[in-house]
């Protein structure tokens, strides 16, 4: 059952890194027209790091993969921190082309995060968005609880 965002009772940390990403996506689909897939974790010990598709391999560009390897090396930063120290709250953002099973509604952008955070929530985010005139505007935002799989111990 989804829920509006705005309905949805984020802790200040996680919301705060919601409400980063969420603006660097902006940022770059407004200038790009694209946005590749981010994460952002926070550890036990306050301390919040960056997680990109280069994360496992520094220096190296990154071409040719699909949204979903891309999102893969993402998840895999974020367990290569994980194994090194314990998270309380973990962030993957990426684009995303929502489509109906059926085929009956035109395709539509969205961001899709999945969001967690220690003991209190695990949950994917969708927000529909379109690009006018250059313009990053949100048409809906909504969440769907889910399960643990990212700061699991």
């Amino acid at each position: 059952m989804s829920t509006s965002l705005t309905d949805v009772k984020l802790s200040k940390r996680l919301g705060g890194l919601l409400d980063f990403l969420v603006k660097m996506a902006k940022d770059m689909l407004e200038k790009f027209g694209e946005f590749d897939p981010v994460g952002m974790v926070v550890t036990e010990e306050g301390k919040v790091i960056s997680v990109d598709s280069t994360f496992m391999r520094p220096g190296e560009v990154v071409k040719g993969l699909t949204g979903n390897q891309l999102v893969r090396m993402v998840e895999d930063g974020i367990r290569k921190i994980k194994s090194e120290t314990r998270l309380d709250c973990a962030i993957i953002l990426h684009d995303v082309t929502l489509r109906s099973q059926d085929g009956s509604m035109e395709p539509k952008d969205a961001l899709m995060g999945h969001l967690e955070e220690r003991n209190k929530i695990a949950c994917l985010v969708i927000i529909e968005y379109e690009i006018k005139n250059g313009h990053f505007k949100i048409t809906s935002a909504y969440s769907n609880p889910t399960e643990y799989h990212l700061i699991l111990d």
